[in-house]
């Protein structure tokens, strides 16, 4: 089964001033790092990068890993119109996917567990739709059958994807992520980010050789 991660990191950091994709955590892996360990580390078959309005300063910072990168040159268009850039890509490389997993790369607390828990949802329960849940709303990660590739081409350029999650037609299906609800947009965000990550130890520093052998030396 071909399940692949596009992960969206194409715009411009307005409210925090400065590419949120690089900040680094404990001095050591930046923001945009660790969503890519996550998914690297994830049972999915592909995974791709969508970058924008920092691609030469991201692209720079990632050469290290085995993924696939596409620039989003209209990455002003909004999310939507990453989503759909990404989603083309993902399945010119791949003519079979079978599903996709749209993320975003401002979300600390993301792990390949999170990843995997969409995966094995979407299987166990035939589901169109799976989202990451948190404080009740449906969110991101959010993975997508192919059947529904068709209206994710149609969504406008400016938004995301919450419309057609609850307008669709199908089985739609959630998973609990309740440190889901923390993402980087401002200063204020990266410090609460910084004091609770300073309480435990991320999970890319408990990383296995085998998981570790996914990143390029």
């Amino acid at each position: 089964m071909s399940i692949g991660i596009i992960i969206l990191a194409a715009g411009n950091s307005e409210r925090l001033g400065r590419p949120k994709q690089l900040e680094k955590f404990n001095g050591r892996t930046t923001l945009l790092e660790s969503t890519l360990m996550s998914a690297l580390g994830a049972k999915a078959n592909y995974v791709l990068l969508v970058t924008g309005a920092y691609h030469k300063q991201l692209k720079k910072s990632i050469q290290k890993f085995d993924l696939d990168c596409i620039y989003h040159s209209n990455w002003k268009l909004g999310m939507g119109s990453s989503i759909k850039t990404g989603l083309e890509r993902a399945r010119l490389r791949n003519p079979h996917l079978k599903a996709a997993i749209i993320a975003v790369c401002d979300q600390p607390f993301l792990t390949p567990d999170v990843f995997n828990h969409l995966i094995d949802q979407y299987s166990t329960a035939k589901a169109d739709i799976v989202t990451c849940c948190y404080q009740g709303v449906h969110g991101v990660p959010a993975l997508f059958d192919r059947k529904v590739f068709e209206a994710l081409d149609a969504i406008p350029d400016k938004n995301g994807a919450q419309k057609l999650v609850k307008s669709w037609d199908g089985i739609v299906s959630k998973i609990s992520f309740e440190s889901g609800i923390h993402d980087i947009d401002t200063e204020k965000d990266l410090k609460k980010a910084w004091k609770i990550l300073a309480t435990k130890s991320p999970f890319w520093h408990k990383k296995t050789r085998t998981e570790r052998a996914q990143v390029h030396p």
